[in-house]
């Protein structure tokens, strides 16, 4: 059961982080004077990010393990988002935010392999559920964001 639970908390996690990003887009924007169509550069960062590390973190998976890659990828999207919090210009932001991308992404590729293996152990399949706690992440972390920005700014 307690596997059950640790692949369940990542996929909490990695919600929590996507969640807790989005509500920063609005504050950047006021903070750097960004447009909405450079906002939606930044947005597109964040998927390319993806996109580049995910067969990288595939191969890491393959040759050295799903706990090792998500372990990795959750270290580094951790204090990316005080990166993106921080970054002084539009440049650093959109380069913060593909990093942050391509954590929570390659992340993901980890956390789901983590899960098959979760599953092939107990025998019962969990992933529809995994994903569920990935919701449950998203939405704490945008609730929580929001409110966080709305008390401190």
């Amino acid at each position: 059961m307690t596997m059950r639970w640790a692949v369940s908390a990542l996929f909490f996690v990695n919600g929590l982080l996507v969640g807790s990003w989005a509500p920063k887009i609005p504050v950047l924007m006021e903070r750097l004077g960004i447009t909405e169509a450079s906002a939606g550069v930044i947005v597109l960062g964040l998927g390319l990010g993806s996109i580049c590390v995910m067969p990288l973190f595939g191969a890491m998976v393959a040759r050295a393990g799903s706990a090792s890659a998500v372990r990795l990828a959750a270290w580094l999207a951790a204090p990316s988002m005080i990166w993106i919090s921080l970054a002084p210009t539009y440049w650093m932001v959109a380069a913060t935010v593909v990093l942050f991308g391509g954590m929570v992404g390659g992340m993901d590729v980890a956390m789901n392999a983590n899960a098959v293996a979760v599953e092939r152990a107990r025998g019962r399949a969990i992933m529809s559920s995994c994903h569920g706690f990935w919701s449950l992440g998203a939405f704490a972390g945008a609730a929580a964001g929001g409110w966080l920005i709305q008390r401190f700014g």
